[in-house]
């Protein structure tokens, strides 16, 4: 008998840290969840339990960049809001766990 090990993924507000796709219950029998850190082994997952910032403001404070797509807006609304407009996202609004893999999407030319 072969030995699969478990991928326990963490999972609140309906999405994993990782932004794996589709609901748990199309995933493949050895992924679980939890919304207990403790329980959770998948890398990804785990990556994101540290606190990402995935946008910067200037020294002055009139521009914000954006992490992921490195974009730079100078319009005060954007800064006040934290919003990147290429992106279409307000980063407030990133739900934490998940930043991670959000930016690193940005890598493998992906969108959410």
């Amino acid at each position: 008998m072969v030995s699969h090990s478990v991928t326990v993924h963490f999972m609140g507000y309906g999405m994993t840290a990782c932004l794996v796709n589709g609901p748990p219950s199309k995933w493949p029998p050895n992924h679980k969840w939890s919304s207990d850190w403790a329980d959770v082994n998948c890398q990804g997952c785990l990556a994101g339990k540290e606190l990402i910032h995935t946008f910067t403001i200037a020294d002055d404070g009139k521009s914000i960049t954006c992490r992921r797509c490195k974009r730079t807006s100078h319009n005060a609304n954007d800064v006040e809001h934290h919003y990147c407009g290429n992106c279409h996202v307000y980063h407030d609004d990133l739900w934490p766990p998940a930043r991670k893999a959000w930016l690193d999407m940005a890598n493998a030319g992906d969108k959410v």
